[in-house]
């Protein structure tokens, strides 16, 4: 993988998590203001009227694309690494942000 692309992942999968919460919250068919619209009532299985909640897949995405993205760049940055050192404490980093 090149240099530029790689220094791209995170910032396509920021963008792309944004954009699916942003499509999700347009989606959002709850009688809710958009304002008050979080994350965790995008993620209910009911609307508050009781409707099945047909866009839940949308906001459960977005997090997960993010940290996949996260994922590779860690990878990318591990197989590059100089040092024994670095190739040990890098997978430690990745872990620990991503929890």
């Amino acid at each position: 993988m090149s240099q530029k692309i790689s220094r791209n992942i995170p910032i396509v999968g920021v963008v792309a998590s944004i954009a699916l919460l942003a499509i999700s919250i347009y989606r959002y068919s709850g009688d809710v203001d958009s304002t008050r619209t979080t994350v965790s009532l995008l993620c209910m299985q009911t609307l508050p009227d009781g409707a099945p909640n047909s866009g839940r897949w949308l906001p459960i995405t977005a997090p997960l694309l993010l940290f996949a993205r996260m994922v590779l760049l860690f990878c990318y940055v591990w197989h590059n690494a100089e040092t024994l050192a670095q190739r040990k404490l890098i997978p430690i980093i990745g872990i620990g942000s991503m929890v």
